[in-house]
């Protein structure tokens, strides 16, 4: 399983964040929320679940899942940051819901490091409902963040994140939140229990 760099990707040291913190002092990472939010032009909710999408915009990471969920999970008062590029379809997809639920929906097309940092830091989960693929970094950078990721269950994800539930809490082992299946209701589905636990 591939690593991660800890020294760029460490919330206590990241210079990239507007302010640090850590598993023992987590106070910071409201800061981070309401930087994160105030950037992508998101209302300042600190009691709206926030999810993140760091990633390219294709089939293969299973993201045209997420553009049909969005209403209901408008609906129940969740917020979504997404930072990627790809799949055209997709980019127009995700700009419509942009444009159709502003302050709550927030897009930005492309690559960005500085951002990417904020998304990761700043969410409050991570969306990664890959198809298929060998390894992932991303869920490893969330985890870094305090940022518990939603992922499939395949490769890299299925290595490295251990599904929240009451045994995995018990045992101390729990490391996100894994769907049945990559399916709309199963995406629905996860982040619903997770936000709840949130």
């Amino acid at each position: 399983m591939n690593g991660i760099d800890t020294q760029n990707r460490n919330s206590a040291t990241d210079i990239a964040l507007i302010k640090p913190y850590s598993a023992k002092n987590i106070t910071g990472k409201k800061s981070v929320k309401k930087h994160l939010q105030k950037t992508f032009v998101l209302n300042t909710d600190a009691s709206a679940p926030l999810l993140g999408v760091v990633s390219r915009l294709a089939y293969q990471k299973g993201l045209d899942l997420l553009p049909p969920i969005i209403p209901k999970l408008v609906a129940e008062g969740r917020q979504i940051a997404i930072l990627g590029s790809g799949k055209k379809a997709l980019e127009i997809s995700f700009g419509q819901l942009h444009k159709q639920y502003p302050g709550i929906v927030s897009l930005n097309v492309g690559y960005n490091d500085l951002l990417s940092h904020d998304i990761m830091a700043g969410a409050d989960m991570l969306i990664m409902p890959s198809r298929f693929g060998p390894y992932e970094l991303n869920q490893l950078c969330g985890l870094t963040y305090g940022t518990p990721p939603i992922v499939s269950s395949t490769g890299g994800l299925a290595d490295s994140i251990q599904h929240t539930s009451p045994a995995s809490i018990k045992n101390n082992t729990a490391t996100g939140f894994v769907l049945k299946s990559v399916t709309q209701a199963a995406l629905l589905d996860t982040i619903r229990k997770a936000t709840s636990l949130w």
